[in-house]
């Protein structure tokens, strides 16, 4: 079996954000339909900065090291790994200066939301592209997958699609009803029931899918004891 060697988390994380860009809805109804820029500093070695730009449809995800959003975010990158894992929930970061926020205190309220729906997406991401500890099956690594985990992985999705005939036709079918279950949903939103509360509605899914999985990947993810980044790694 070849040698794997996981990608650092600050090569994982730009992979995992800029495919939000195909959830763009979902990422509005996150941020309370907000209109800012955001962006965040991944501290490490070596470092990356992604930037968010909330005030264009569809929301604008790049890396830009040169560009500071309104709401300005900084934090270790292995900080935003166990995060992001649910390792480490984002009020503890805050606390123990590991995740800086700067801005406006009404559009930070709306960031710390998108950390929260962090862990429903993240370890899907991971399962994805492979990532030791996440991989689908325990099969021995596939040549996609060795590419992947190699120290040169530049973190563009990698997706690991073996799937039967059967399986893809069923995908495509989940795939179908998904879409049409959020036209009803976003249709009675906005021209019936007007009260109806689509965060609510992302969270009891995301709290439905966080019960039905299972209880070894659960564990295997739980809060780690270890101690807090110091503020000269996280400043």
């Amino acid at each position: 079996m070849p040698d794997i060697h996981a990608p650092d988390a600050a090569v994982l994380l730009p992979g995992f954000f800029r495919r939000l860009d195909r959830m763009d809805a979902i990422l509005r109804v996150i941020v309370s339909e907000a209109r800012f820029s955001l962006s965040m500093d991944f501290r490490g070695d070596p470092g990356t900065q992604l930037f968010f730009d909330f005030a264009k449809r569809p929301t604008l995800i790049s890396e830009d090291v040169k560009r500071e959003g309104a709401i300005h975010a900084a934090v270790p990158a292995t900080v935003m790994h166990d995060i992001l894992l649910g390792r480490i929930e984002p009020g503890v970061a805050l606390g123990r200066r590991e995740l800086l926020l700067r801005g406006s205190p009404s559009h930070l309220a709306k960031v710390i939301p998108l950390f929260d729906f962090g862990p429903l997406l993240y370890r899907e991401h991971l399962a994805d592209i492979a990532y030791p500890g996440f991989a689908r099956t325990i099969q021995p690594p596939s040549a996609k997958e060795t590419t992947m985990s190699q120290q040169n992985y530049d973190g563009t999705p990698v997706v690991i699609d073996e799937r039967s005939p059967f399986e893809k036709a069923l995908s495509s079918l989940f795939r179908t009803l998904a879409f049409g279950l959020g036209f009803v949903i976003g249709w009675l939103r906005y021209r019936v029931f007007k009260r109806l509360s689509l965060f609510d509605l992302l969270g009891a899914l995301s709290r439905g899918l966080e019960r039905a999985t299972p209880a070894a990947l659960l564990d295997a993810n739980a809060p780690e004891s270890r101690p807090p980044v110091s503020r000269k790694d996280a400043a």
